[in-house]
């Protein structure tokens, strides 16, 4: 290979000098020092960049469209009501916390809610009307000791005898005032707004 180069070198030399007008000027890339040019392929590129382009073109057209509402939310089995089915999470929900020993419902509310049916005689309507308040009674008397012949919690006692004592005074400074309905007579407006808000029911004029 050596003595190839050097056979190389010697004849191209050798043709420069004895045509030094014709080839005196000629020289290789490898004796000028320049390495061969490198050409990029860009076609792949190119592909690259129009595909790139087509699925921002794409993207930008999408609309997005909402499911319809059958899909967007869970029917309810038939004969059970949204209601119901809420009532129903609540039983579970109170049932969890008694067993978590965490509150459902303050000691407070919960005296609220006793002190109106003891005032009302069991508010027999509200209670076979509502599932919910229903199941707010037997977490009540569970987590309070109304039941099993349990000693009832004494805060909850006290808590509760006062607003029946509060209910008392209302319908004692309020009966027969003309310019309130007979229920603005009978409840308090916080014993209204407590069943209307949380169980649905309108409490109907029950005086002691």
């Amino acid at each position: 290979m050596r003595a190839t180069m050097i056979r190389k070198t010697a004849v191209v030399q050798a043709l420069r000098e004895a045509f030094p007008t014709q080839l005196g000027a000629m020289y290789t890339a490898e004796e000028r020092g320049i390495r061969d040019a490198t050409y990029e392929d860009v076609t792949q590129r190119l592909e690259r960049e129009k595909a790139t382009e087509a699925n921002r073109t794409r993207s930008a057209s999408i609309t997005y469209h909402p499911p319809p509402a059958q899909l967007r939310r869970r029917p309810q089995p038939p004969g059970i009501s949204d209601n119901e089915t809420n009532d129903t999470l609540r039983a579970a929900w109170n049932e969890t916390c008694l067993r978590a020993g965490l509150p459902s419902i303050s000691r407070d509310t919960s005296a609220r809610i006793m002190a109106v049916l003891h005032v009302e005689s069991g508010c027999t309507t509200a209670v076979t009307h509502s599932l919910k308040l229903r199941a707010d009674l037997e977490y009540i008397q569970k987590r309070f000791g109304f039941e099993g012949g349990a000693t009832p919690d004494a805060a909850f006692v006290q808590t509760f005898r006062r607003y029946v004592r509060e209910i008392e005074a209302h319908q004692k400074l309020n009966r027969g005032n003309t310019s309130l309905s007979k229920e603005e007579q009978a409840w308090p407006a916080w014993a209204r707004r407590l069943y209307r808000d949380s169980y649905n029911v309108n409490l109907t004029a029950v005086f002691v």
